[in-house]
């Protein structure tokens, strides 16, 4: 019986993954932390991807942070319980650290139409026991899918 749930998981969450697709690739500059940070190893790009499935615009955020020293460092590995959403200027993200519980993140890929010309910045909102802790802003641009 084990086996047989087992199986049907499996086909599901393959069925699930083929169904998927990138549908925004982009890159983000240095970001700004407020309030400033002193990290030996800034960050100095970041990547996105949204991913979208059939009707649903929405279904999952990739997000990777590269260091100076070469590491990279994926929200995915570092969250749980992560949940999406859009609005109508923004792809936003949540989940709760796996490291330590009492912090959320909020990240939001939002686009500015203000100016004529529209400006896509990256927001990543850290909450300790949900008080804003920490903010972080980088500005992005549009980047062709790798795979």
């Amino acid at each position: 019986m084990r086996r047989i749930l087992l199986t049907a998981t499996a086909l599901v969450v393959m069925t699930v993954a083929a169904n998927a697709s990138i549908i925004g690739a982009y890159e983000c500059g240095a970001p700004k932390s407020s309030p400033p940070d002193k990290d030996r190893d800034p960050i100095y790009k970041t990547k996105l991807e949204t991913i979208g499935m059939g009707n649903n615009p929405l279904v999952g955020f990739s997000i990777e942070h590269h260091s100076v020293s070469g590491k990279v460092y994926s929200r995915d590995d570092q969250y749980r319980d992560r949940r999406y959403w859009s609005t109508s200027i923004s792809d936003n993200w949540s989940g709760i650290s796996i490291k330590n519980p009492s912090l959320t993140m909020v990240g939001s890929l939002v686009e500015d139409k203000r100016n004529r010309l529209a400006r896509l910045t990256y927001v990543e909102k850290i909450f300790r026991s949900g008080r804003l802790e920490t903010t972080i802003v980088s500005v992005c641009h549009p980047v062709e899918n790798e795979g």
